[in-house]
């Protein structure tokens, strides 16, 4: 790699190098204060969604104790060598060159990451469901005991055992527990899907049909479901949205309907597409 060429300013005896970062042709301003250089470019890297991050460090003639607080402000980051916003800053000592070295973190986009960058996850669970929304709820009441939506509890013994009465009574012995007294629920399969995604700025789909049912997320296809999961249908919940530097992290989120659906007169419209109230 070749070195930066420098162009000494005899006026301020400071170097002005041109820097190319990673081969992204971003040229910077690195300048030298008295003997050394003071502007140190880091490590920048992308990750799987297209985020850019990465550290540029300034190395300041200081004692150990003597912090700069203004330098710690992001604003004080170094600015020009690429297009991301600081996002965190820190200040160490380095006992050999007896410098304070103070480090800007950078994290962003300078352009959008095109779909292929776009993430997906879908997490497959066990929720627990009541038990009076089970499907064989009435055979199983047939063996075991109404279930008393009150209590939230079926008999304690079971229908056909032999009841008697006083606590003397020798036919009390063959009473026998129900197997579903303290049973109030049931684990039923689901599933969650997750789309997450980089951009500058919050796409208007992220925010359209919150809170509708949809057939199949986009993405879905990705994943091999069971042939029963073809008859689900999936709520799109509200995103979740993150501040990243200059731009913003998006998680869509889905969610799968039980083996009978999702109501329609439930969630049939949009929640912030609905007609403004009156009042309004």
């Amino acid at each position: 790699m070749e070195e930066p060429t420098t162009e000494l300013d005899k006026n301020t005896s400071s170097a002005v190098a041109s820097v190319d970062i990673a081969g992204w042709g971003v040229a910077s301003n690195v300048q030298t204060i008295g003997t050394h250089q003071e502007i140190h470019v880091g490590t920048f890297k992308t990750d799987r969604k297209g985020m850019l991050s990465g550290s540029i460090q300034r190395h300041r003639d200081e004692a150990k104790n003597d912090i700069n607080a203004s330098l710690l402000i992001l604003s004080a980051a170094p600015q020009g060598i690429i297009e991301l916003a600081c996002v965190g800053a820190e200040r160490t000592w380095d006992p050999q060159s007896k410098r304070g070295i103070y480090t800007y973190s950078y994290e962003g986009l300078v352009a959008d990451p095109d779909d292929s960058q776009t993430t997906f996850e879908l997490d497959i669970t066990m929720e627990e469901v009541g038990i009076e929304a089970h499907p064989n709820l009435l055979a199983i009441e047939a063996k075991y005991g109404s279930f008393d939506p009150r209590l939230k509890r079926f008999p304690k013994y079971a229908p056909t055992a032999t009841s008697g009465s006083g606590l003397s009574n020798p036919q009390q012995k063959k009473q026998q527990l129900n197997k579903l007294y303290g049973t109030d629920s049931w684990e039923v399969f689901g599933a969650t899907f997750k789309k997450s995604y980089v951009r500058k700025a919050i796409p208007p789909a992220a925010l359209r049909g919150i809170g509708t049912i949809i057939k199949r997320p986009p993405g879905l296809a990705r994943f091999p479901l069971p042939p029963a999961a073809k008859y689900r249908q999936w709520l799109k919940l509200a995103p979740k949205i993150t501040r990243r530097g200059n731009c913003v992290n998006v998680e869509e989120n889905f969610v799968m309907s039980g083996r009978h659906g999702i109501v329609p007169e439930i969630y049939g419209a949009a929640q912030l597409e609905e007609d403004p109230p009156d009042d309004e």
